[in-house]
């Protein structure tokens, strides 16, 4: 896990560098995620398919803000075939629906 946040509900989220099962030395391109950590313990994915995310930030509106590509982004050999290097990182926004919505 690379950070937290929290939405208006009080909501967790989670940015994953690594898919589930998979350690860091296996980090691949595509295998990141943002994830909502339920009250139940359970993982809903929110984003998949990140390259080597570094940093989660919320925004005022629900939005989050996502560094992808943070690292390795120029290093052809951690990218399959079938995906293409970014070369140099982004900053990705997210909108979460009803993550902005007033709690009840």
């Amino acid at each position: 896990m690379l950070g937290i946040a929290f939405d208006k509900h009080d909501r967790l989220y989670a940015l994953e560098t690594t898919g589930p099962g998979l350690r860091l030395t296996d980090a691949a391109a595509g295998a990141g995620r943002l994830v909502r950590v339920e009250r139940d313990g359970s993982l809903t994915p929110i984003i998949t398919n990140l390259t080597f995310p570094t940093a989660l930030l919320p925004g005022k509106h629900g939005e989050f803000y996502i560094a992808n590509c943070g690292y390795q982004c120029d290093d052809r050999s951690h990218f399959p075939p079938t995906r293409t290097s970014l070369e140099v990182g982004e900053i990705l926004e997210v909108v979460v629906p009803g993550a902005d919505a007033d709690p009840d």
